[in-house]
């Protein structure tokens, strides 16, 4: 395998982390919070559940000859599409019931950002204690990616990819293109969340109607996908 066949895979892998449903689902996560840095990580959570799917899926390819029937995929397609569409209601639920509020706080390593905050009630002395960022890849997010690395395009990739070259090919090119989904993933965050790191600092009102956009957005997009889909099935 030429170093331009790999380089094709790492620009594939870019590609497909630009599909809508896939930054969707993203920004759909945690149930709106758009906080940059749980943008950013749930990305790359997603990023890593997809990568091991498809690693999944080939393994079990090569061992087993398994092939995935063209039946399931639309059917999982739906099921992404309802995902879609719950975890944009979950964002317009808590975008309309709850004012987002921010604080803005330091760390004793001298770091100093901003948190956003989905409540009802006014930020008090006990709601700004200090508190721990998470370490670990959110589990949620990397579940959502694993389901998304069983449907779709990237799943055709991997069949055809195994069929024509020798296992040890598929496998670094299933890595590479992994590798390139994850950096995409990452990227699209980074430039959803650079922006609106600086909206929640100007105007917190414009904050919340973009975060009802991207409910009614994350919806729209998962009904289409069961639209589409289900039509294929009948």
């Amino acid at each position: 395998m030429t170093l331009s066949i790999l380089f094709l895979g790492l620009l594939l892998g870019v590609q497909h982390a630009f599909e809508a449903d896939h930054i969707a689902a993203v920004t759909s996560l945690d149930r709106g919070d758009l906080s940059p840095l749980r943008l950013v990580r749930n990305a790359g959570s997603w990023g890593v559940g997809h990568g091991l799917t498809l690693f999944t899926l080939l393994l079990a390819i090569y061992l087993f000859g398994f092939t995935l029937p063209k039946s399931v995929e639309p059917i999982l397609e739906i099921f992404v599409g309802l995902l879609l569409c719950y975890m944009g209601a979950q964002v317009l639920r808590h975008a309309w019931k709850k004012k987002i509020q921010f604080h803005n706080h330091s760390h004793p390593d001298g770091t100093n950002h901003i948190h956003a905050f989905l409540d009802e009630r006014p930020l008090t002395g006990v709601t700004l204690l200090a508190h721990q960022h998470p370490r670990t890849l959110p589990l949620r997010s990397m579940l959502i990616g694993m389901l998304h690395g069983a449907a779709g395009s990237a799943t055709v990739l991997l069949l055809t990819t195994a069929t024509v070259v020798a296992p040890t090919t598929g496998f670094l090119y299933v890595a590479v293109f992994s590798a390139g989904n994850l950096i995409g993933m990452i990227l699209v965050s980074s430039l959803i969340a650079i922006p609106l790191k600086y909206l929640a600092k100007s105007s917190v009102h414009l904050l919340l109607y973009v975060t009802r956009v991207i409910g009614l957005v994350t919806s729209g997009i998962g009904a289409i996908l069961i639209y589409r889909n289900g039509m294929f099935l009948l």
